[in-house]
């Protein structure tokens, strides 16, 4: 999303904040910036509008300011979500296979706000008009502003991070030449797996010239052998220790056979794993000594049989566990080309309105305009656990359904009816509701 404002005056009694974060974009108007900072967290929430609204309604309906947002929907960017209240305007063009057209909306002729959802946008309008090339670009933050554009980015993928430039310089390049080091002395020989031949053979060696002082760090490790003790004859005198020498460990100095490191073999392994049975065995079968286990500790033959277990638990014959079924997502499909998605209470009408808030679940309010046989608020859908209810609102031409298979079931005014995915509602002058569950044609394509 790409979006360019006009500037607006300094925030007072008629200014006019602008807030972009994420997908959607805010102009509302404010005396102060205290509520910026959490409109600015809220618009990148999952359900920006929701969040949003939730803060600009907390202090009551009467002490909501105006507003106009626009929120991108959508993979691809091409939906929208327009609202606005009071004396804010919003626009969207829309392109179509029959022609550009425009949505536009006022919240003038409301006591709430207006909601519209709209398909094939290219560009959305909030406040006054910013002629392309005029206004001033913002990515994110929150500015004053009269007016602002939002232009889809053809490359959105509905991640920020996929719109940055990429780096310019090419992963895995190669790395600047390094100046070669000068050179050093010989470096030291490594340990030899194999046995090393008797120190005289060493001794005959000719002696290697030191080579140039180098001119880096070089770390290495250098290990000494202690001369060996001579023998004690027997009877000979013991001398004891004098000063402070028996305080400490002694170093325990071996040959370089015994500390040669070699490859486990075959034999190794069976002789460490008969001493582990025994070992078990010996152990499951004495009894503890008292005051001994605390019956925390594991023994080497629980080790073994925990370890089997898990190799079993981890094969590939063992079934994987069930995936949880996915929560149902219910969307009204509206006659004139427009869709409504089910998250909690969705108001229906001319003209729709509340009085009052529940909860402090703000419904969502869809006008239907250019039908007169539909009252201000005609019908109210709601989500109960996974169910869509449908109750008609005392509206002056009633409502009409017709589940799949049915005849046509005129509602009772006030009585909520459940409805299923395929279900009809049907508002008169010729405007009808579809329910259906996106969830479900899913799964079906999936297992296609």
């Amino acid at each position: 999303m790409a979006v360019t404002y006009r500037p607006g005056t300094t925030v007072g009694e008629a200014g006019w904040l602008l807030v972009v974060a994420g997908r959607a974009a805010l102009l509302y108007r404010a005396a102060d910036g205290r509520s910026a900072q959490e409109l600015l967290a809220a618009l990148v929430a999952p359900d920006a509008v929701q969040a949003a609204l939730d803060i600009l309604t907390r202090h009551g309906l009467t002490s909501t300011p105006e507003f106009a947002m626009a929120a991108w929907t959508g993979a691809a960017s091409t939906d929208a979500v327009l609202l606005v209240r009071g004396s804010a305007t919003a626009s969207a063009r829309t392109a179509s296979a029959t022609g550009d057209g425009e949505v536009r909306l006022d919240g003038t002729t409301v006591s709430t706000w207006q909601e519209r959802r709209v398909t094939g946008v290219t560009s959305i309008e909030l406040g006054d008009t910013v002629a392309p090339g005029t206004g001033f670009p913002l990515v994110r933050g929150v500015v004053p502003a009269e007016g602002a554009l939002l232009s889809r980015d053809p490359a959105a993928t509905g991640d920020e991070d996929a719109t940055r430039e990429p780096a310019t310089e090419p992963v895995g390049a190669a790395a600047a030449p390094v100046a070669p080091a000068a050179p050093v002395g010989p470096p030291a020989p490594a340990a030899p797996s194999a046995p090393v031949a008797a120190p005289a053979a060493a001794e005959s060696s000719s002696p290697v010239e030191p080579g140039p002082a180098p001119t880096a760090i070089i770390e290495a490790t250098i290990t000494e052998l202690a001369e060996p003790e001579a023998p004690v004859e027997p009877g000979a005198p013991v001398t004891e220790p004098t000063g402070y020498a028996h305080l400490f460990e002694e170093t325990i100095v071996r040959s370089i056979e015994d500390a040669a490191v070699r490859p486990p073999s075959e034999d190794d392994d069976a002789a460490a794993g008969e001493a582990t049975t025994v070992s078990a065995d010996a152990a499951s079968d004495a009894p503890p000594a008292a005051g001994d286990h605390d019956g925390m500790t594991i023994m080497s033959g629980d080790i073994a049989k925990l370890r089997g277990r898990a190799g079993r638990a981890g094969s590939p014959d063992a079934a994987p566990p069930a995936a949880p079924p996915a929560p149902p997502r219910f969307v009204l499909a509206v006659s004139n080309g427009t869709s409504e998605i089910v998250t909690g209470t969705v108001l229906v009408g001319r003209s729709p309105s509340v009085s009052k808030v529940s909860s402090g679940q703000v419904p969502r309010l869809v006008s239907i305009t250019g039908d007169q046989d539909i009252s201000r608020n005609h019908a109210q859908f709601a989500l109960e656990g996974d169910t869509v209810v449908v109750t008609d609102l005392h509206s002056r031409n009633g409502t009409s359904i017709v589940l799949p298979g049915h005849a046509p079931q005129i509602l009772r005014p006030g009585e909520p009816t459940p409805i299923i995915s395929g279900t009809v509602v049907d508002l008169g002058g010729g405007t009808t509701m579809t329910l259906r569950d996106e969830s479900a044609s899913e799964r079906q394509g999936g297992d296609s």
